[in-house]
């Protein structure tokens, strides 16, 4: 015998009648049983990131090692920018300013910003492990730019020149002591076992922010060190491209690049370290 579709007067919800068919609502219910089917047979797309913080996006480890390679050109080029002038030496107080450009840029720029991304490279390794790393780092870019500060001073000095009267000292000493306090508050905070983990989850927003921060405030600085360096001499009186102009507009490109990749790597969410395994108790913790 022949299926006859059986046809029927329904109200829709907008108060008017429509003549419906058994045979389409049949369609219906199966359509909906497939698409609930399909949505439970597709499982979602894996994230990049796998449990203890391992990264897979190719993007990620390009901007790590693009970094690293643009932070050792940024040194090997103010080496060589400093040895186009009077080179290094302690006795002879030209020679002994140019510590102050070469200890700058591989304490508060290199060593600075691997510190910052050292937790998103290293993330395989246990979280107090990366804080003596981390910590490390940063003991070492303040010496480097303490020093760096007293063959500046010393040269001033023993020159007869005057101290912090440029926009670039202003901002370099305010960069270099607020790099200090947030050292310090940072170590009692993260470091002494003895303060709640709920200060720290607190404040770490802040630690994190301000270490951005300043570390873009010391490439600022610098690139502004080098300009006034430049401006000083004859590099922008000659009309020329002179070696020395050269060199030092290469390494303000080379700074702006190293300190472009940092943050990236810094202020990307997918790169963000997730805890070991081992580690999971303890996730409120810094």
């Amino acid at each position: 015998m022949e299926n006859t579709n059986v046809h029927r007067r329904v109200k829709d919800n907008s108060g008017v009648y429509r003549f419906s068919s058994d045979s389409m609502k049949e369609d219906e219910k199966k359509s909906s049983r497939d698409d609930l089917h399909g949505s439970f047979s597709k499982p979602p797309r894996p994230l990049p990131v796998q449990q203890g913080g391992r990264v897979k996006d190719m993007a990620f480890w390009v901007a790590v090692i693009l970094s690293q390679v643009f932070g050792l050109l940024c040194i090997a080029l103010v080496i060589r920018w400093c040895q186009m002038y009077e080179g290094f030496g302690w006795e002879d107080p030209k020679q002994q300013f140019y510590y102050h450009p070469l200890l700058m840029v591989l304490g508060l720029v290199f060593c600075y910003g691997d510190a910052i991304i050292i937790y998103r490279v290293l993330s395989f390794m246990p979280k107090w492990i990366l804080k003596i790393i981390h910590a490390t780092l940063h003991i070492f870019a303040i010496l480097c730019s303490s020093i760096a500060l007293a063959a500046m001073l010393e040269n001033h000095r023993r020159t007869n020149k005057a101290d912090f009267y440029s926009l670039h000292s202003w901002i370099g000493i305010a960069t270099f002591g607020m790099f200090g306090l947030q050292y310090l508050g940072s170590f009692v905070t993260f470091m002494l076992p003895w303060v709640p983990n709920v200060w720290r989850a607190r404040i770490m927003p802040f630690h994190t922010f301000f270490g951005v921060g300043l570390f873009v405030l010391a490439v600022a600085t610098a690139e502004m060190g080098l300009t006034e360096k430049l401006i000083w001499t004859d590099n922008y009186t000659t009309n020329k491209y002179v070696p020395k102009a050269v060199v030092g507009n290469s390494l303000g490109l080379c700074l702006v690049v190293f300190a472009f990749l940092i943050v990236f790597i810094t202020t990307h969410a997918a790169y963000k370290r997730r805890p070991l395994p081992e580690e999971l108790p303890a996730m409120s913790t810094n």
